[in-house]
């Protein structure tokens, strides 16, 4: 009994004091606040914001990328949906980059955000089937202009995503998928070593050439056949000797516009 009475002390600290009040109320920075306090951030490109708040996206030197498809849409008021969040780092970065834009980031994780602002909306779930990808768009009932993908990077979480969400693009949007050939350095990333991963289907759209997936029905391949206007790719070498589990120092981005 007094093993499960310290077992119960333990879960109540770490989840309700720690995690729920001290880091919720406490640890969280204020967005809003730090803008008031350094406006010149207002006026940095991606290459600082990424390094500033300490962005994995400065790892994977995509900051470039960001910046020749999206610099003429800086000062646009966006609707812009990240799908995996983790830290929060990222969307601070893009919080500062668009100063009148809006956001919902989505992870699987409550705890692990460290921002918080009036302008960022944040939705804790775990998108890894189609049925819950369904019921997220059916909850949002919203269209985007930009939507990052930077979740899982797995396989199937990669396609699933894609072909939800791009209908959730308004006219003109983009759509962005990070760490695109994830999926084929590691084995965590295709557990069950599918043949057909996003890039060979971006890529396959791109040359006109038929898709066959059994992640994707003929109705959703048209669709997306049909209303995409151009697939950039884009491979950058990892910076400071970034490693993916050891194995691969490079990392690949398409960005994805909507007719």
């Amino acid at each position: 009994m007094s093993k499960f009475i310290r077992v119960g002390i333990s879960v109540l600290y770490k989840f309700f004091i720690l995690e729920l009040i001290i880091y919720n109320f406490f640890y969280k920075k204020n967005l809003d606040v730090i803008s008031n306090r350094k406006k010149e951030l207002f006026d940095k490109d991606l290459v600082f914001l990424f390094e500033h708040f300490n962005s994995l996206k400065k790892q994977h030197n995509y900051a470039n990328f960001f910046h020749e498809n999206l610099e003429k849409l800086r000062n646009n008021k966006l609707d812009i949906l990240e799908i995996g969040t983790a830290k929060g780092d990222g969307l601070a970065s893009l919080y500062f980059y668009f100063p009148h834009s809006n956001f919902i980031g989505i992870d699987n994780n409550p705890y692990r955000i460290r921002y918080k602002s009036k302008r960022i909306r944040s939705i804790y779930v775990d998108i890894s089937s189609k049925k819950i990808l369904q019921n997220l768009t059916n909850h949002l009932n919203q269209k985007f202009d930009l939507i990052i993908d930077d979740c899982s990077h797995r396989l199937i979480d990669q396609i699933l995503c894609f072909s939800e969400n791009f209908k959730n693009l308004k006219k003109d949007g983009i759509y962005i998928v990070e760490d695109l050939n994830f999926p084929e350095i590691h084995q965590m990333y295709n557990p069950t070593n599918e043949d057909v991963n996003l890039k060979t289907i971006l890529k396959k759209i791109n040359l006109r050439e038929e898709i066959f997936t059994k992640f994707m029905n003929k109705d959703e391949i048209d669709y997306i056949q049909d209303n995409i206007d151009s697939i950039t790719f884009y491979k950058s070498k990892n910076k400071e000797n970034y490693l993916i589990h050891d194995l691969c120092d490079y990392s690949e981005i398409a960005f994805i516009k909507k007719k």
